[in-house]
């Protein structure tokens, strides 16, 4: 199997840390390596209600696809294979939270709470009007608000079937949305690695 290693175990000093990777990176074999994040804030304090707080508002780029397959080959209804890329949309980061809690199941007429919330008959996710606290947005693939997964919203959520389920949504902009849209997050992170940069 590929061997793990444990960068716990690892010098404390960068230089040496990098020598260590940098012979592991010479080998030109895969390697496992944990522990490297051990000590981000991130892993103790990241919550929804967190990050919500952190980013609420925020417009950021959302990839949108039925399966969570984006950049993939797929086959379309007659059997023809295709490359497909995920819709984006922008929407704020509130919105992107409120579609990751909606279930993924398909919502069944009628079956959704009195809030909407687990895609009622109106197909939409969100509280009890059914919004997700988005803005109206223009054609370009801006968050339309609504849309959980039915026929009453844009962006991500408008599939125009009132029977399917919401889309399998993450935010995975192109080149880190960390570094471009998350900054507010920077504080709970090492940006890079001091022993993989060096």
């Amino acid at each position: 199997g590929v061997p793990r290693l444990d960068a716990n175990s690892w010098p404390r000093d960068p230089p040496l840390a990098a020598a260590q990777f940098d012979a592991l990176r010479r080998r030109r074999q895969p390697v496992v390596l944990s522990g490297c994040v051990g000590h981000w804030p991130a892993l103790r304090c990241w919550s929804h209600a967190y990050l919500r707080k952190a980013l609420g508002g925020k417009l950021v780029h959302v990839a949108c696809t039925p399966d969570g397959l984006g950049d993939a080959v797929t086959r379309t209804a007659s059997g023809e294979q295709v490359f497909v890329k995920p819709h984006e949309a922008v929407m704020p980061f509130s919105a992107f939270v409120d579609l990751i809690e909606t279930p993924l199941q398909p919502a069944t007429r009628g079956g959704g709470g009195a809030d909407g919330r687990s895609g009622g008959a109106d197909g939409r996710s969100g509280g009890a009007e059914g919004d997700s606290g988005g803005e109206e947005g223009g054609s370009d693939g801006s968050w339309r608000g609504g849309g959980g997964g039915g026929a009453g919203g844009g962006g991500c959520g408008a599939t125009g079937d009132r029977r399917a389920g919401r889309p399998v949504v993450y935010a995975s902009h192109q080149n880190s949305s960390l570094r471009t849209e998350f900054e507010p997050l920077w504080r709970d992170v090492d940006l890079s690695l001091a022993w993989a940069d060096a």
